[in-house]
Formats: structure tokens, sequence, C-alpha cells
């Protein structure tokens, strides 16, 4: 009975730890939508505070918890390369000092 116990409560674990890495990849797409629909408001000399300010909330969300779990290799890959693409992404609609 125990070891059944540490069994479910390993595969909870292991489960809430893929939830958490989905919610990271998710910010970090909802992240670089928000980037794209700036560019698209920019284009049409609309505001873009919010749109960026979304995208910068997602990274922050991103680099706050992506050093936190245990990945796969070509995972953890991807989320650095789309972090990587968000930080261009802002870096691109920040206005130039």
């Amino acid at each position: 009975m125990p070891d059944e116990i540490e069994a479910r409560i390993r595969r909870l674990a292991e489960s809430s730890e893929q939830a958490a890495i989905q919610f990271v990849f998710t910010e970090l797409t909802v992240g670089i939508t928000s980037c794209q629909i700036a560019k698209k408001r920019g284009a049409l000399s609309l505001d873009i505070s919010q749109a960026l300010r979304q995208g910068e909330v997602a990274l922050h969300a991103a680099e706050k918890y992506m050093w936190k779990f245990k990945m796969m290799h070509p995972e953890f890959d991807q989320m650095i390369a789309l972090a990587e693409r968000l930080r261009l992404e802002l870096d691109s609609l920040r206005p130039q000092s």
C-alpha cells in the first residue's frame, strides 16, 4: 500500500510539472503573439503599449519559472529559443534611444 501511495504522489508531481512546463510554453507563445499584434497596431499608428506590456509580462513569467523544471534537452532548447525570440520581438518594439 505505501508503494502505491508513493507511485501516485510521484505521478501527480510529474503531472504538475508537465502542466507548469506547458504554462511557460503558453506564456512565451502569448508574448510572441502580443508582439505581432503590437507590430500590426504600430503600422496603423495605434497604441501598442498594452500589447508590449503583455509581451513583457509573459517573458518575465517564463524567465522566472523555466529554470526550475527538469526537462529533456530538446524541450529546454525549444523553451530557450522561444524566450530569445520573444526578447528580440520586444526589443524591436521598444523606442530606440
